[in-house]
């Protein structure tokens, strides 16, 4: 009796372990923080996705996704903003966002990170009036070895 519930317990294990990379993960956001959630349908590899922010124009700082072993990356990117990310009592109304992508391997340093070199401008730059709480879907495309980052309408609150 032993035996059989240690190979059930084993085959259960299994499952879920196979199937948590299938299941679809829901991005949520805190009440203190808003996303951008971009979704790549490229047809190139993307080793790197870098975001740069901006307030009315305003350089803010930029965040880079990258998977730590080097692979492309697949699926949906996140990328975070709460009050760390801007000045003290700012006034969010005018976020923009612009993206660069990066199509080749291979690690780079944080100059050549901040300096985009070696990326490829995504052409669409994200403008919007940014709600705490809330998930903003981003699309980023390719046509012909151009990029394009777009917002899609299915925006979801906390």
């Amino acid at each position: 009796m032993k035996r059989i519930k240690n190979f059930i317990m084993a085959i259960c294990l299994v499952t879920v372990i196979l199937f948590s990379g299938c299941a679809s993960e829901e991005i949520t956001a805190s009440a203190d923080e808003f996303v951008l959630a971009v979704t790549l349908e490229t047809q190139s590899p993307i080793y790197r996705l870098s975001c740069e922010y901006y307030l009315d124009g305003e350089l803010m700082g930029g965040l880079s996704v990258e998977d730590a072993d080097g692979d492309p990356l697949e699926g949906r990117m996140t990328f975070r903003f709460s009050g760390e990310n801007f000045p003290e009592d700012a006034d969010l109304s005018g976020f923009s966002a612009n993206f660069f992508v990066t199509t080749s391997p291979g690690a780079a340093d944080l100059y050549e990170i901040a300096s985009h070199d070696g990326q490829l401008f995504s052409q669409g730059e994200i403008i919007l009036n940014p709600v705490n709480g809330t998930v903003y879907p981003v699309r980023l495309t390719e046509t012909e070895g151009c990029f394009l980052t777009s917002l899609e309408e299915d925006v979801s609150e906390v």
